[in-house]
């Protein structure tokens, strides 16, 4: 994330927090969902396609050890 978008993010929660203290986390708890969700989602696609390498490191170990 871009560091001056960060900083704004952080005050804008900061300012939430502020005024309303405990309807204050809902904002960041939306935000941590959302990014949970990217990252499991990004994970989940990351897997799918992209190299496998630990099926090449396997690979590499059964070709080196004499395999068939």
């Amino acid at each position: 994330m871009n560091n001056r978008l960060g900083k704004i993010v952080i005050f804008g929660l900061l300012l939430m927090l502020l005024f309303a203290p405990f309807a204050g986390f809902a904002p960041l708890m939306l935000i941590l969902l959302a990014f949970g969700i990217y990252w499991m989602v990004g994970s989940l696609v990351e897997a799918f396609f992209s190299d496998d390498v630990a099926q090449k490191n396997d690979n590499a170990g059964f070709e080196s050890s004499g395999g068939e």
